[in-house]
């Protein structure tokens, strides 16, 4: 009756193959929709493939076996958050003389058992410095480690906040990506608006180690 969104991932590891969404509403919602659907053309294509093992005898996300790969983790994800670029945010001006506070948040969307597994992380936050923020150093600080059951339905949600001291907090960019999406490796991860529209030049640099912790001999 509103335009309120469920969340999408439950839907498509059932194998729904049309999940409706409110697309007039800004949400994180639609914010891994765009996720799931952007390595294959965002808006220039609306369809993916299902996993493979969906295809035959499949029991539904919460089936329950001996070697139930959505109950077990079979990765390990770290993710150390090293700087940032021009956190500013669309909506200010390059010169502007507002002080920005930033810290980058990073959280797990997928099936109720990796959420579940995997709270919220977040780095701390660097006083007035949106030009260039640090959060890594030599010790290893801003690192986060989260085990995945289900990988093919996990999202991680990158989000840059402002900790204003007088405004509260407010957000600055974010941006989603499936893990099967993911590379090891030094990546800069693009800020997007809450409308999901890019903001040219804003950044976070962080560095990805992706695990299997079940491989095949």
């Amino acid at each position: 009756v509103d335009s309120s969104n469920f969340s999408p991932t439950i839907s498509w590891a059932t194998g729904s193959q049309i999940v409706a969404l409110n697309f007039q509403n800004d949400d994180e919602s639609m914010l891994l929709n765009y996720a799931k659907f952007k390595p294959n053309g965002g808006k220039k294509c609306g369809y993916v493939l299902r996993p493979k093992y969906m295809l035959h005898d499949y029991k539904g996300p919460e089936q329950n076996t001996q070697n139930d790969p959505q109950k077990k983790p079979v990765k390990r994800v770290t993710i150390q958050i090293i700087s940032g670029q021009a956190l500013r945010g669309a909506s200010e001006e390059p010169d502007s003389k507002k002080a920005v506070n930033p810290y980058v948040e990073v959280k797990v969307r997928g099936l109720p058992v990796d959420e579940k597994n995997n709270k919220p992380q977040k780095t701390q936050t660097v006083q007035n410095n949106a030009f260039h923020p640090v959060w890594a150093s030599r010790t290893g600080a801003a690192e986060f480690t989260f085990d995945i059951a289900n990988p093919d339905f996990t999202f991680f949600v990158f989000t840059a906040m402002n900790d204003s001291s007088g405004g509260g907090k407010k957000m600055i960019g974010w941006y989603a990506i499936e893990l099967n999406n993911m590379v090891s490796g030094y990546r800069n991860i693009p800020l997007h608006k809450k409308n999901l529209k890019l903001i040219k030049h804003s950044y976070i640099f962080c560095h990805v180690s992706i695990t299997d912790l079940n491989p095949v001999l």
